[in-house]
C-alpha cells in the first residue's frame, strides 16, 4: 500500500505536540483583540501540507491518513477552544472564525495541488476515499464560527460523494447534523438566519430526531438530489433495457427525506402530499403514466388531510382551498401532456398509449372539476378559470363535452361571484342565475335542430355519421335539461306555479318536435315531451287551491293526452326504414361510378309501429286479399289472351338496357339515376303487401338526415 512519507509517526508526533503546545495559551487571550493568535494553528497544519506536497504520488491511502492528522490537530485545539467559547459572551466568536478558516485551508490546499500535479488514477482506491470523506465530515463537526466549517465540509463531502457514486457517505451524511453547535446564537448561521426569519429560535429547535426545519429543509434537499438520481438511473434500465452499475440508492434516502420533511412541515399531515409528489416524478421519470390520473385524484385528498391537520378540523373552506391547490397543480400536468414534457420518457412498447381514455382528456376533466369545485375561494377565481378555460376549449378547440355543460358551467360561476361579493337580494340572484341557464340552453336546442350548419361547421371534425347524430341528440338534450333548470331556478321558489306552466309548455313544445319527421328517430323527445308534461301538470293541479284552476288543469291535461293520440295515430302510417348497419347520408349510395351485382350499398331497416290490430282481423285481411287476387288472376288471364292478339301485330322493340339492371336499379327523368340495394326494396315491398293502403298511393322519399323513409300519400 502506498502511504508515503505522511505515514511516519514522528510526523504525528510531532503535529500532536505542535498543537498541545498551542492549546496551553490561555482562552482569555482569544476574547478580546487578541484573537487572530488562534492562527499558530496554522504551523502544524502547514507542516502537514508541506508534508503532502513533497510526496512524488498522492494516493488515496495517503489523503486518508492526511485528513486522520487533520483531526489528531484539531482535536487538541479543542480544549482551548471550548473554553474560549464558554467565556464568550459578544454576538460573534471571531476566534472561532479564524480556527474554521485555518482548517479550511488544508484541504483546499491539497486540492489545489492534486489539480495541478494531476490525479494518480493508478493509486486510487474507493475504500480509502470514502474514508477520507468520512474524515473530512468528522472535521466539519468540530466547527467554532457557526457553519463556515460545516457547511463547507458537509457540501464538499455530498458533492464528491454524490458524484463518484459513495452511497455509504450519503446515507450516513445526515448523521452529522447531530452537532448543532454550529447554530448557535454566537455564529454566522445564526446571524444570518436572524436577518431573514422572523422566528429563528423556533426555526433551529430540534422538531424530530436531531432535526430542526433548518437541518430538515438541507437534508431534505440532499436527499431529494439522491432520489432524482436514482429515478434517473431507474429510467435508463427501463429504456436501454440494461442494468446500470453501482446505482443509486432509494430506500435510505426516503427515509431521510421524510424525516427531514416531517421536521420542515408544521405537522406529518403533508406526508401524503410529499409521496404523492414523489409517486408523479417517479412515474414521469419512468416513463410509465398510467398510474398519473389516480395520482391526480391522491394529490386532491392529500390537500384535504394536509389543510385538515390528518381531517380534525376539515370544514368548506379548506375544501375550497384543497380543490383550488390540486386544480393548479393537475392544470400544470395537463400542460405538461400538451407540451409533450409529461410523454417526454414514454418508451414506444409502454403502456400509456393502451389507457381507454387519452391522458390529456383525464387530465383536463381532473383540472376543470377541481378548479370548478373551490367555489368561493380567493374570491371565485377557479370557477372563473374553469369557465373560461371550458369556453375556450368548446369554441377554439370544438370539444363537444365542453359545449354540452358550458350552461352549468356558466350558471355557477354567475351564482358563486353574485354570492361571493354579495351583489342583489336571493330572489335576483335566482333570476340572473335562471336566466343564464335558460338562454344558453334555449341556443342549444336551438342549435340542435340546424344539423346541416353543425354538420359542415369547421369547428367539428366527425369520426362518422353515427357520432354526429349522437352528438345533436345530446345537444339538444342538454340544452332542454338547462332550459328547464333555469325556469326552475329562477322561478321554483316564489312563483312555483309559474315554473310549473311554463315547464308544461316547454316539455309539450318538446313532445311536438319529437313528432316530427325531420326529428321522428329521437325518441327522448317523445318520451321526455309527453310524460314530463304530463307530471308537469298532475304536480301543478296537487298545488293549485283554487277549484276553477284545478278544473282548468284537468281539462288542459285531457287537450294534451288527446292531442298526443292523434299524433301518434298519424304516425302509425309512416314507415321508417333505416339503415341495418349505420344510417348514411344520400350521397353515400348514389354512386358516380359503374356499379357492379356485387357492389354494397344501402342497407335498409324497416321499422313498423305497433297496430291494435288482432290475429283475427288480419287473418280475415288476408282471405280477402287472397280471394281478390284469385279474382284479379282470372282477369288478368283473359286479359295476357287479348294481348297476345294485339302484340303479334305490334313489332317487336329492342331489348332496353334498364331490363338488364338489376332490381334496385331506378332510371330518373334527370341526368342521373337512382340505385337502391336489393334488400331495401324488398323490404320495402313486404311494408307495403302488409300495410292496408286503400285509398292511399306508397311514396319512397329520403328525410334531410337521409334515412329512407316510406309514406303513404291520398290518391
Amino acid at each position: 500500500r502506498s502511504y508515503g512519507t505522511i505515514a511516519r509517526p514522528s510526523l504525528a508526533f510531532s503535529l500532536l505536540a505542535i498543537s498541545i503546545g498551542i492549546s496551553t495559551l490561555d482562552h482569555t487571550v482569544l476574547l478580546n483583540s487578541n484573537y487572530y493568535i488562534v492562527g499558530l494553528y496554522l504551523l502544524p497544519i502547514s507542516l502537514l501540507i508541506y508534508e503532502v506536497y513533497r510526496m512524488d504520488v498522492i494516493s488515496s491511502q495517503s489523503r486518508a491518513l492526511g485528513t486522520f492528522m487533520l483531526l489528531i490537530i484539531a482535536g487538541a485545539s479543542m480544549p482551548l477552544m471550548v473554553d474560549a467559547r464558554m467565556a464568550h459572551t459578544g454576538e460573534l466568536f471571531k476566534a472561532g472564525i479564524v480556527w474554521d478558516l485555518v482548517f479550511l485551508l488544508a484541504p483546499v490546499a491539497v486540492h489545489t495541488i492534486i489539480t495541478k500535479r494531476g490525479l494518480d488514477t493508478d493509486v486510487l482506491n474507493r475504500s480509502a476515499d470514502q474514508v477520507m470523506l468520512g474524515g473530512l465530515l468528522i472535521l466539519g463537526m468540530f466547527d467554532q464560527s457557526g457553519g463556515l466549517l460545516f457547511l463547507t465540509m458537509y457540501g464538499l463531502v455530498g458533492y464528491t460523494a454524490f458524484k463518484y457514486r459513495h452511497h455509504v457517505l450519503s446515507c450516513i451524511a445526515p448523521i452529522a447534523f447531530i452537532s448543532d453547535y454550529w447554530l448557535e446564537n454566537h455564529g454566522l448561521a445564526y446571524s444570518l438566519l436572524d436577518n431573514v426569519l422572523s422566528d429563528v429560535n423556533g426555526a433551529i429547535d430540534t422538531t424530530i430526531l436531531w432535526f430542526s426545519e433548518v437541518t430538515g429543509i438541507i437534508v431534505g434537499m440532499h436527499m431529494m438530489l439522491i432520489l432524482s438520481a436514482s429515478l434517473f438511473d431507474l429510467r435508463s434500465n427501463v429504456k436501454n433495457d440494461e442494468i446500470i452499475e453501482n446505482p443509486y440508492p432509494w430506500a435510505i434516502p426516503v427515509v431521510w427525506f421524510l424525516f427531514a420533511t416531517a421536521a420542515v412541515l408544521p405537522t406529518a399531515s403533508w406526508l401524503p402530499l410529499i409521496a404523492v409528489l414523489f409517486g408523479i416524478v417517479n412515474s414521469w421519470i419512468r416513463g410509465d403514466l398510467t398510474l398519473i390520473p389516480l395520482l391526480s385524484v391522491a394529490l386532491i385528498f392529500s390537500f384535504f388531510i394536509g389543510f385538515s391537520d390528518g381531517l380534525n378540523d376539515f370544514n368548506g373552506a379548506i375544501f375550497g382551498e384543497s380543490m383550488l391547490w390540486s386544480g393548479i397543480l393537475i392544470f400544470g400536468l395537463w400542460l405538461s401532456e400538451q407540451r409533450g414534457i409529461l410523454r417526454m420518457n414514454v418508451s414506444e412498447d409502454s403502456k400509456t398509449a393502451e389507457m381507454d381514455l387519452p391522458l390529456e382528456a383525464q387530465l383536463r376533466f381532473l383540472a376543470m372539476a377541481s378548479l370548478l369545485l373551490s367555489f368561493n375561494v380567493f374570491g371565485g377565481i377557479g370557477m372563473i378559470a374553469a369557465s373560461a378555460w371550458a369556453t375556450q376549449d368548446a369554441f377554439q378547440k370544438g370539444n363537444k363535452i365542453s359545449i354540452l355543460f358550458l350552461p352549468l358551467l356558466h350558471g355557477l360561476t354567475v351564482g358563486n361571484e353574485l354570492s361571493t361579493f354579495d351583489v342583489l337580494d336571493e330572489s335576483m340572484r335566482s333570476i340572473l342565475v335562471g336566466s343564464v341557464f335558460f338562454i344558453e340552453g334555449a341556443a342549444l336546442i336551438v342549435y340542435s335542430s340546424k344539423t346541416d350548419l353543425i354538420y359542415d361547421s369547421k369547428l367539428f371534425s366527425w369520426e362518422n355519421d353515427e357520432e354526429f347524430f349522437s352528438f345533436v341528440e345530446y345537444m339538444g338534450f342538454a340544452g332542454v335539461i338547462s332550459a328547464l333548470t333555469g325556469v326552475i331556478y329562477a322561478l321554483g321558489e316564489e312563483q312555483t306555479k309559474l315554473a310549473l306552466f311554463i315547464t308544461t309548455a316547454l316539455l309539450t313544445a318538446l313532445a311536438v318536435t319529437g313528432f316530427d319527421s325531420k326529428h321522428s328517430h329521437v325518441r327522448w323527445r317523445r318520451a321526455l315531451g309527453v310524460y314530463g308534461s304530463m307530471i308537469s301538470l298532475i304536480i301543478l293541479f296537487n298545488i293549485i287551491e283554487s277549484t276553477i284552476f284545478q278544473s282548468l288543469t284537468i281539462v288542459l291535461m285531457g287537450l294534451l293526452a288527446l292531442g298526443y293520440g292523434f299524433i301518434y295515430q298519424q304516425r302509425r302510417h309512416t314507415i321508417d326504414v333505416r339503415d341495418t348497419e349505420e344510417v348514411h347520408e344520400l350521397n353515400t349510395w348514389i354512386e358516380e361510378v359503374e356499379v357492379t351485382q356485387e357492389a354494397s350499398g344501402l342497407m335498409a331497416k324497416i321499422e313498423t309501429v305497433k297496430t291494435d290490430d288482432t290475429v283475427e282481423e288480419i287473418t280475415e285481411q288476408i282471405e280477402e286479399v287472397a280471394e281478390e287476387m284469385e279474382e284479379i288472376a282470372e282477369e288478368m288471364e283473359e286479359i295476357t289472351e287479348e294481348m297476345e292478339t294485339i302484340a303479334k301485330a305490334i313489332p317487336v322493340p329492342k331489348p332496353v338496357k334498364a331490363l338488364e339492371k338489376d332490381e334496385g336499379f331506378i332510371e330518373t327523368l334527370q341526368t342521373f339515376d337512382v340505385r337502391m340495394p336489393p334488400q331495401a326494396i324488398e323490404q320495402i315491398k313486404r311494408t307495403i303487401a302488409m300495410t292496408p293502403h286503400e285509398g292511399f298511393n306508397p311514396v319512397v322519399r329520403v328525410n334531410m338526415l337521409g334515412q329512407i323513409v316510406l309514406d303513404f300519400e291520398p290518391k
